[in-house]
């Protein structure tokens, strides 16, 4: 992807039938620096996530290539689920873009996890993933509510998705309980989702006991 932004902000969308909107903003995946979705609208029930796969590349203008029954279809834009974009974000402003809550692994996470930016550090927060899962098929997204083998326990805030192959090790929960708040990372082999819930195989206490993620952020 090059410095310049590819698709125009603002421009009109068309699908194969017609138009459907105009271009609102895209969505980067900040591990692979890329974009991955468009967000069009306003439709009869929302902006929708329009995967950069449906776009065609042959034509001039902003085109998809199904019509608009299929776009109707596609998932709505909820902006909770995305981070704020940030500067230098392949051509774009920070307005245009949400980002996808993906972190990376092997350093420590700086400041309040209000953007995936990293700071070198020897500590690692995790523990080991016995499991992997590709980015692309993990049903879980930000602002999720989690619930641990006793009971409510927080809310999803990211992944963390080695840049190596792009697959999701860990689940980063934001906690919230009077014994204090911190985001922790739970391995995905112990996260699964039923009935829109976000269940994880381990206690409160438990997770009382993982590390803070943002502990040695500033070592």
């Amino acid at each position: 992807m090059a410095a310049t932004a590819r698709y125009a902000i603002g421009s009109e969308v068309h699908c194969s039938d017609g138009a459907c909107g105009s271009l609102r903003r895209v969505v980067v995946d900040p591990i692979a620096q890329c974009v991955t979705h468009l967000v069009v609208g306003p439709g009869s029930d929302g902006d929708k996530l329009v995967p950069v796969e449906l776009v065609d590349d042959l034509a001039e203008a902003t085109a998809l290539t199904c019509d608009r029954a299929a776009f109707d279809k596609l998932e709505p834009a909820e902006e909770h689920r995305f981070l704020q974009g940030r500067e230098g974000g392949l051509g774009y402003n920070p307005a245009q873009i949400m980002m996808w809550p993906y972190f990376g692994p092997g350093v420590a996470m700086a400041g309040q996890l209000s953007a995936p930016v990293f700071a070198p550090s020897p500590y690692d927060p995790r523990p080991p993933a016995e499991e992997r899962v590709p980015a692309g098929e993990v049903q879980i997204h930000r602002g999720d509510r989690v619930e641990a083998i006793d009971g409510e326990t927080g809310r999803v805030h990211g992944l963390v998705v080695d840049e190596a192959d792009h697959a999701v090790t860990h689940v980063l929960l934001a906690e919230g309980h009077l014994w204090g708040k911190k985001t922790v990372a739970v391995p995905i082999s112990q996260v699964s989702r039923a009935e829109g819930t976000i269940r994880v195989g381990l206690s409160k206490e438990q997770l009382k006991e993982l590390p803070d993620a943002e502990a040695g952020a500033d070592g």
